[in-house]
């Protein structure tokens, strides 16, 4: 098609390009954005949606931890990955106190930037409520915090969680490896 004697969109033996910076081709596999003389760079080519199983992690000894719900969803596009989860206890016994962590996220974290984000909500809590998750590059998994007074953040603990029944959810988003 052509506008003014400028081509606006053209179907090509590899797919079919607007010169809108957009190009929907086989080559590739996926949507360019962009300059489409730079297609690997500008190719959107990774989408998934799903479901995972998020758990409490603690951070100094492994301790046993009965749930009443582990729910988690999951979209990734490209190298980000956007989570949601809802978790929540019906046992806890040992050590608890230590801090600790969510883990389970379905793609590792990458380890090339440090990385913070998290919405949280809970409830029936015996302490503070996590409000952010700083992830762990490299695996999949990170540390929960609280914001406390005069701008500082502290672990979240174990003891916080009233072990018959504190449950909590959030959503977040990372970068992947």
């Amino acid at each position: 098609l052509m506008k003014s004697g400028s081509t606006i969109m053209q179907l090509r033996a590899d797919g079919f390009e607007m010169k809108q910076d957009i190009y929907f081709g086989t080559a590739g596999k996926g949507i360019v954005l962009g300059n489409t003389s730079n297609v690997d760079a500008n190719t959107l080519d990774d989408y998934e949606e799903g479901s995972w199983t998020p758990s409490f992690y603690p951070l100094s000894s492994n301790i046993p931890i009965t749930y009443t719900t582990r729910e988690g969803k999951y979209t990734k596009i490209g190298n980000v990955v956007y989570w949601h989860l809802k978790i929540q206890v019906s046992n806890i016994t040992g050590n608890r106190n230590q801090a600790f962590g969510i883990s389970g996220f379905p793609h590792n974290i990458t380890n090339s930037q440090a990385q913070a984000s998290g919405s949280f909500y809970g409830e029936t809590w015996d302490g503070e409520i996590p409000t952010t998750l700083k992830y762990f590059g490299n695996v999949n998994r990170g540390q929960l915090y609280y914001y406390a007074d005069a701008m500082k953040y502290y672990s979240s603990s174990m003891l916080d969680i009233n072990v018959s029944s504190s449950m909590l959810m959030g959503s977040g988003f990372y970068y992947t490896s």
